[in-house]
C-alpha cells in the first residue's frame, strides 16, 4: 500500500493552496511536520522561498523541465506555493498605476499574464501538471488525468426584439404606476422606432432563448442565462444598466421555461452592485421573485468590480451567492488569475479564502468579434486554439456569449452566432472536453473545498 502523501507547509495560504493541489491530483494531501515531501533545496525536496515578482515568476514548464523532474531524487524546480500565490493573490498586478479601461478593468496587454506568460494558458494548471509528474516519479504514484470542461453562459443584456411594442408599453405603464416618469418617457421616446422596426421587412431578433436551448441540446449541452434585475431607471442604477424589467410577464414566462428545459437562471449584477451590498441583495431577491427559483450566482455587468476586486467578491458571500464568473479579461481572451479550475478566491487583504466558487471565464464573444475585420474562419480558429489549450491544461473555464449573439436572428450578429455554433460542435466532437453548468460544478465537490 502506498505511503500517504504528506507535505510540509508554511502559513494559511499554503494550507488553502494544498486543497487546490489535492483536488487536481484527485488524492488528499495532508500537512505534517515529519512529512513525506519536505521543503528545501535538497534531493527530492520542494523549495521554500519568500515570494516571486514579475521578473522571477517561473514560466510555463518546458519539455526539458519535465525531463528533469522525472529523474529520481530531483528537487522540484521552484516553490510551487509561492508561484501559485503570485497569480491567485494577483501579486503581479497589484500596482494600481497599471493600465485600466474606463470601467476599471485591467487591460490584458499591461497584465503580468501578458508579460510573464501566455495569458491564454492557465499557468497554474501547468504548474500542477508539472508537480504531478514530479510526485509520480519520486514516489512511484499514478494519478488520473482530468477531463477539460467548458461552462456555457449567456449575459442577457439586450434581449428584447427592437420591434417589440408590447414590452415597451408594459414598461411605460409599470413605470408610471411606480412613479418613475423618466422611465415612462424613455419608453415612449423609443416607441416610434419600434413601430417602424415592425413594419420593416427584416426584423432583427434578439429574443433567442428557445432557439439557443434547442441549438445547445443538439450538441448535448445546457447553459446558464444571467438576467439583470436592475434596469437603468431603478434606484441605485447606472445609465450603463439594462433597459428591461424581469418582473414583466414576458420575462417571467421565459425564465420559468428555461428552468423547465434544464437551463439555469443566474444574476447579471448591475453596474453599481460592486459598491452596494444592499443593492446586490435586492437584485438577487428581485430575480428570485421573478423567476420563481433560487439564484445561486452570475456575473457582473461590464465585468464591473472594484479595483482590487477582493471586496466585491466578499460581497457575493455576504449576499448568499454560491458561485461567480466575473473574474476575466474583457477585451481579450485569457485567465485573469492564471487558473482554469473552479476555486475559492484567496483574499490577500484578509489572508483567507472567499467561500464562493469562482469559475474562471476564458472568453467573451466580443473579445474576438468586436473586430469587424475578424472573419468567421479566423474567429473559429482562435476559439479552437483556446479550447485546445484548455484541454492540454486539463482545465475548467466558462465562455460568455450574449443572448442576442448566440443565434442568427439578425444580420448584425450572424457572424457571432456562426462562431458560437462552431464552438459547440468542436467541443461536442472532442472526447477530451465536455460541457457542464455552474450547478454541475456546485454539486460535484469543487476543487478548492467548499
Amino acid at each position: 500500500m502506498s505511503q500517504a502523501l504528506t507535505i510540509q507547509i508554511d502559513g494559511s495560504f499554503e494550507g488553502y493552496a494544498l486543497e487546490l493541489v489535492s483536488g487536481f491530483l484527485g488524492e488528499s494531501m495532508n500537512a505534517a511536520t515529519d512529512a513525506l515531501i519536505r521543503r528545501g533545496d535538497g534531493p527530492g525536496e520542494l523549495p521554500l522561498i519568500a515570494g516571486y515578482t514579475r521578473r522571477s515568476i517561473p514560466p510555463e514548464p518546458s519539455p526539458e523541465l519535465y525531463e528533469k523532474v522525472r529523474r529520481k531524487n530531483s528537487t522540484f524546480p521552484f516553490d510551487l506555493f509561492a508561484a501559485m500565490r503570485f497569480w491567485l493573490a494577483d501579486e503581479g498586478n497589484d500596482d494600481l498605476s497599471l493600465s485600466l479601461d474606463e470601467h476599471d478593468r485591467l487591460i490584458r496587454a499591461d497584465s503580468a499574464q501578458a508579460e510573464c506568460a501566455d495569458p491564454e494558458v492557465p499557468i497554474i494548471n501547468t504548474y500542477l501538471q508539472l508537480f504531478r509528474t514530479w510526485v509520480e516519479a519520486q514516489y512511484d504514484r499514478k494519478f488520473p488525468r482530468r477531463q477539460a470542461r467548458i461552462v456555457l453562459t449567456h449575459d442577457v443584456d439586450d434581449p428584447v426584439n427592437p420591434s417589440s411594442i408590447g414590452h415597451a408599453l408594459w414598461l411605460t405603464g409599470a413605470a408610471m404606476f411606480a412613479g418613475k416618469p423618466r422611465a415612462s418617457l424613455g419608453q415612449l421616446r423609443h416607441l416610434p422606432k419600434r413601430v417602424w422596426s415592425r413594419v420593416q421587412r427584416k426584423n432583427p431578433q434578439h429574443w433567442n432563448f428557445t432557439e439557443i436551448v434547442d441549438l445547445e441540446a443538439r450538441y448535448g449541452a445546457r447553459s446558464a442565462f444571467y438576467f439583470a434585475s436592475t434596469p437603468w431607471w431603478a434606484r441605485g442604477a447606472s445609465d450603463y444598466d439594462v433597459s428591461y424589467d424581469v418582473r414583466s410577464p414576458q420575462f417571467r414566462r421565459e425564465m420559468k421555461a428555461l428552468t423547465r428545459s434544464g437551463a439555469e437562471v443566474g444574476l447579471h449584477l448591475s453596474y453599481n452592485a460592486r459598491d452596494d451590498l444592499e443593492l446586490l441583495k435586492r437584485e438577487r431577491a428581485r430575480l428570485e421573485g421573478a423567476c420563481g427559483s433560487k439564484v445561486l450566482g452570475g456575473r457582473h455587468h461590464y465585468w464591473h468590480m472594484k479595483r482590487p476586486f477582493w471586496d466585491t467578491l466578499e460581497q457575493h458571500q455576504r449576499a448568499g451567492l454560491r458561485y461567480d464568473t466575473s473574474v476575466g479579461f474583457n477585451e481579450a481572451p485569457g485567465y485573469r488569475l492564471g487558473v482554469a479550475l473552479p476555486f475559492r478566491p484567496w483574499n490577500p487583504e484578509t489572508e483567507a479564502p472567499v467561500n464562493v466558487l469562482q469559475i474562471p471565464t476564458m472568453l467573451m464573444d466580443g473579445a474576438i468579434l468586436y473586430d469587424e475585420t475578424c472573419s468567421v474562419e479566423d474567429a473559429v480558429s482562435k476559439a479552437t486554439t483556446l479550447i485546445q489549450k484548455l484541454v492540454a491544461s486539463e482545465g475548467t473555464a466558462a465562455i460568455d456569449w450574449h443572448v442576442r449573439t448566440s443565434w442568427p436572428g439578425c444580420e448584425r450578429f450572424e457572424r457571432w452566432a456562426s462562431v458560437y455554433e462552431e464552438v459547440l460542435r468542436i467541443v461536442a466532437e472532442d472526447s477530451d472536453v465536455t460541457f457542464c453548468t455552474p450547478g454541475d460544478l456546485l454539486g460535484s465537490a469543487p476543487l478548492a473545498g467548499e
